[in-house]
């Protein structure tokens, strides 16, 4: 079964979604939020930085993925 579901994003991140099948081979709807944040020199608190960062549905590696780690 394959469905579109349309989500009104009221955050300032950036949203991603997609489709997994669970244990029980049913398809669930999933929702990811990239947020990204800046903390100011001498600040106490964190705010939302001005540029978000996309959301990534894959593994992105610090160099050349057959010699480096993983970045996130």
């Amino acid at each position: 079964m394959t469905f579109a579901v349309w989500i009104e994003n009221r955050t300032p991140f950036v949203a991603g979604t997609c489709v997994q099948t669970n244990a029980d081979g049913n398809e669930v709807f999933l929702a990811v939020f990239s947020a990204s944040f800046d903390m100011l020199k001498n600040a106490t608190q964190f705010q939302p930085a001005s540029e978000q960062l996309p959301v990534s549905f894959g593994d992105v590696p610090f160099g050349d993925p057959a010699y480096s780690s993983t970045r996130y």
